[in-house]
């Protein structure tokens, strides 16, 4: 029989934890992508690859080569007057008097494909994936 432990407990090990948490560093689960938040210009990104990319536009705005750099822009999309879903775009920015709207991906999952033609059908331009 095994034994509930308090909150502010690791559930596999009975470490001390965080308040809110119920696993300790060593015990808890991946995310389903591999994906880690990681802390950049200020900023928290869903992965490292985001980050970096977040910083080499940072370098080219910087030397004017883009210009107007967004992060997580919202995009409704409708069709027929009805919103179908929102894509949320990771950079957006101007370069050469272009719109550029960006994603980092590491894996291309169904939804975003979806997604990304339902963007490309009702705005009239692709995203940039990279």
């Amino acid at each position: 029989m095994s034994m509930k432990l308090p909150l502010g407990f690791c559930g596999a090990c009975g470490a001390k934890v965080g308040r809110r948490e119920k696993w300790c560093p060593d015990h808890k689960k991946a995310s389903k992508y591999r994906a880690v938040k990681t802390f950049g210009g200020g900023i928290v990104f869903d992965s490292r690859k985001e980050a970096r990319r977040y910083e080499i536009l940072r370098l080219f705005q910087g030397r004017g080569v883009i210009r107007d750099l967004e992060c997580q822009v919202r995009y409704p999309l409708e069709v027929n007057g009805v919103q179908v879903c929102v894509y949320v775009a990771d950079f957006v920015y101007c370069q050469d008097g272009k719109k550029i709207v960006e994603d980092v991906k590491g894996y291309r999952t169904k939804e975003y494909k979806l997604k990304a033609k339902l963007f490309a059908a009702v705005m009239g331009f692709s995203i940039v994936e990279v």
